[in-house]
């Protein structure tokens, strides 16, 4: 059985929300966005702010500066975007072994 964590929760929130922003020039994540989005029982601010900035720190997000409280589509969502628009197959078990597929 899968256990979702609050972390797991803003994770696949602001991750949602970073890849349809990438289409939208400016567009921003906050926490009052993942707040909103997680309603009725939302995590704390802090616990938001501390999954946004472990994102940050891994190159999924960045922020303009450091102590901004706006994040926005990093460099390996970015990445991971472009291969997709090149046709690889982002996520396959190709992209770690250098093997076709086993389907």
């Amino acid at each position: 059985m899968v256990k979702h964590t609050d972390r797991d929760e803003i994770w696949s929130c602001a991750m949602k929300i970073a890849l349809e922003s990438m289409n939208i020039d400016g567009q921003h994540i906050k926490v009052k966005y993942i707040r909103r989005w997680l309603d009725p029982d939302p995590p704390s601010d802090r616990t938001i702010r501390d999954v946004l900035n472990t994102m940050t720190y891994q190159g999924w997000l960045k922020k303009e500066t450091k102590h901004s409280h706006k994040w926005f589509a990093g460099e390996a969502l970015r990445d991971l975007k472009f291969k997709e628009l090149e046709g690889a197959k982002v996520g396959s078990i190709h992209n770690l072994t250098g093997k076709p597929d086993e389907n």
